[in-house]
């Protein structure tokens, strides 16, 4: 059986591999009732000391609009972004214009080789 999970920043479960081969388990980092969308995180979403909130953000998504080529748009991301003050919004602005434009990029590319863009909408799994 072949699934995709998707990636949130807050994520209700984190991979595992105990038998020491690549079978990968899910552990629940919180409770998940059926029908919630089951998410792990693709990359590190730590908050490192040299950091604020609003840093760890923008390198979060700017890891994976580089390496797993989408904006990131969770709850956590969305809740964490900038207050939408004059100069942050700007910030914001600038923040995005930076990484659609390299995932729209990487589909145009992908699509000129006949290959099948990968998407955030291609991630999800529930629990039944």
């Amino acid at each position: 059986m072949r699934f995709q999970i998707a990636h949130s920043c807050d994520p209700s479960a984190r991979p595992s591999f105990d038998n020491g081969n690549s079978e990968m388990h899910l552990v629940a980092t919180r409770d998940i009732k059926a029908g919630d969308e089951i998410t792990v995180s693709y990359i590190d979403t730590s908050v490192r000391e040299d950091e604020d909130v609003v840093q760890a953000r923008y390198r979060r998504r700017k890891e994976l609009a580089r390496g797993w080529r989408f904006a990131c748009q969770c709850d956590r991301c969305v809740r964490e972004a900038p207050p939408s003050s004059a100069g942050e919004k700007e910030l914001e602005i600038k923040d995005e214009s930076k990484v659609e434009p390299i995932v729209s990029q990487i589909d145009q590319e992908a699509a000129a080789q006949g290959n099948s863009p990968f998407t955030a909408a291609d991630t999800t799994t529930t629990v039944d």
